[in-house]
């Protein structure tokens, strides 16, 4: 770890930090339109629906795009970009912030402001973890995964704090003043960035498994779809049923503030346990927990007082036990073959897809009559990655074997 803390990296997760800070996607405006038309409205309902069909495009374009081009032209001119970026959407969310007055009249505005926001944020994250990873010993994997999603996880909680407690003005200024700070971290520190490299890169190794093509991109897409999936799973589910069928009173207790910090301790403890099991047991064993406290819902103790908390806790425990090693796997499925650009592409292209099932299929927004229903896309990704997840290990011990009686047999 302390190897790991350098002042290149401290950096970058600063600058994640910020960076998500600024893309607040739905929540800079969700507020406004809340008090001017109401949940109800069908205006509303319609407006998320075509929200969530814009931005599932927006952020697989940004995937593509942004990893193409780290790809291509590297790392840093990528972050450049992204700070670059994040400035003008801050800059833009802060004069419509500041001049709004006719939300019918701006929703075109605030699509294409919130495209260009969502547009840039898969590489926002992903590809600080593939650079750091690319440049450290393999034994800091889980815990560069761990750091840059807890310093995303904390801009993100932070914009929404700052979202409910302060007025839009305030708010859009803090946003604007943000990326600034995020760029000038950057300016500042881009040579101790690009003095990461001289702790030398770490050798790939040769003879490492290789999965098909198409197989890695599918695990890799299934993995996004769970994180995506869990990610809204509180929000999509979680609240609505305790307010609609448990008839409990969703307070600060069980917002999504706690979830994040849940989530967000817990990935700490994952980082300690990956010391002592492997990441793939570890990924397996929350995936199944994952699965036992979804299902478990209607036989658990959810009408007591602190019994939704203990729930969310504990859901947010598994969840974090799968997350900390996400980004390890994947990594490790491209390692050899455009790790920025496919890691990127795939991992979202999963996350979008769950979360415009999660907008299409929600009580709140969508089609769902059903809460089985609205449950759907987690139960589906967290089984049909566990799938995956056993076809890799099965060709990941075939590998081994192969190795060790025909490449290396012994004497």
């Amino acid at each position: 770890m302390n190897s790991l803390l350098t002042r290149g990296s401290i950096s970058l997760l600063c600058i994640v930090m910020l960076q998500s800070f600024c893309c607040t996607r739905l929540t800079w405006f969700d507020i406004q339109l809340h008090s001017t038309l109401g949940q109800s409205s069908s205006y509303y309902v319609s407006f998320v629906c075509l929200w969530a069909v814009v931005t599932f495009f927006a952020r697989n374009m940004g995937a593509y795009i942004l990893g193409t081009y780290t790809e291509n032209y590297g790392f840093l001119k990528a972050q450049k970009f992204l700070v670059l970026g994040n400035i003008f959407t801050a800059v833009s969310i802060y004069l419509y912030l500041f001049f709004l007055e006719d939300f019918y009249q701006t929703k075109s505005i605030v699509l294409a402001i919130a495209s260009l926001n969502i547009f840039l944020f898969p590489a926002t994250i992903i590809t600080p973890i593939i650079y750091l990873m690319k440049n450290h010993n393999a034994a800091t994997d889980i815990s560069i995964s761990v750091l840059v999603i807890v310093a995303s996880m904390i801009g993100y909680g932070i914009s929404d704090v700052c979202f409910a407690w302060y007025s839009r003005q305030i708010t859009g200024v803090i946003v604007l003043v943000a990326s600034f700070l995020a760029g000038l971290i950057f300016f500042l520190n881009k040579n101790s960035i690009i003095d990461i490299k001289k702790q030398g890169a770490r050798k790939i190794n040769e003879s490492s498994l290789i999965l098909p093509g198409n197989m890695a991109k599918i695990l890799a897409t299934l993995v996004g779809c769970v994180c995506g999936a869990a990610q809204t799973y509180n929000s999509f589910f979680i609240e609505p049923y305790l307010l609609n069928v448990s008839i409990v009173p969703v307070g600060e207790k069980l917002g999504f503030i706690s979830f994040y910090a849940a989530v967000g301790v817990f990935l700490l403890v994952a980082k300690n346990i990956a010391d002592y099991i492997t990441w793939p047991r570890l990924m397996f064993k929350s995936l199944l927990g994952m699965l036992f406290v979804v299902l478990s819902l209607s036989f658990f103790n959810i009408f007591t007082a602190y019994g939704p908390l203990v729930y969310q806790f504990l859901f947010a425990f598994f969840y974090a036990g799968f997350l900390a090693p996400s980004m390890v796997l994947v990594f490790s499925l491209f390692e050899k073959n455009k790790p920025f650009f496919n890691s990127t592409f795939w991992f979202y292209l999963g996350i979008s897809i769950s979360y415009a099932g999660g907008y299409l299929l929600s009580k709140q927004y969508g089609l769902a009559h059903s809460y089985f229903l609205i449950l759907s896309p987690l139960i589906i990704s967290i089984v049909a990655c566990f799938v995956a997840l056993i076809n890799y290990s099965l060709a990941a011990t075939i590998n081994v074997f192969y190795e060790k009686n025909y490449l290396y047999p012994k004497n």
